[in-house]
């Protein structure tokens, strides 16, 4: 093996005098790191607070109109519902629709909704109320 040389063309000694200072770090890079959630290629959900104000923002909206505009009230009531099934505010929509049903004199609908509310929330702070209200109570009509 004529061109083989079998000592290495670098020296093994390490390039530091173990008396130094270490040196710096390196300077901050202006581009993001990624993180595990970018490096990956799985669609991300809605962010929780962005729903959560989404409903907050359509009940209010309904709740504004109980009064004012209990038929519109209903529409957007129900609407919020279905758009939001396992809402936090389940019980505020059945109360609203409750005094929505009873301020356009639909007493039969209140007295069914709130029959459902008994059935849905049997721990709420307002079942022995609604219960009065399923059960035949007289029903106080909303005033603006």
């Amino acid at each position: 093996t004529p061109d083989f040389d079998p000592t290495p063309d670098f020296d093994p000694t390490p390039d530091f005098d173990p008396d130094s200072d270490p040196p710096p770090p390196p300077a901050p890079s202006s581009t993001p790191r990624p993180t595990l959630r970018s490096t990956l290629s799985v669609p991300s959900a809605p962010p929780i607070d962005s729903t959560l104000a989404e409903e907050v923002a359509a009940y209010r909206e309904a709740a504004a109109l109980v009064t004012s505009s209990p038929g519109l009230a209903i529409v957007r009531l129900r609407a919020h519902r279905d758009h939001f099934p396992t809402s936090a505010l389940g019980q505020e929509v059945s109360l609203r629709l409750v005094q929505a049903f009873t301020a356009l004199g639909r007493d039969a609908d209140a007295r069914r909704e709130a029959q459902t509310f008994v059935t849905r929330y049997p721990q709420s702070a307002r079942r022995a109320e609604m219960e009065a209200i399923a059960g035949g109570a007289p029903l106080a009509r909303p005033t603006e």
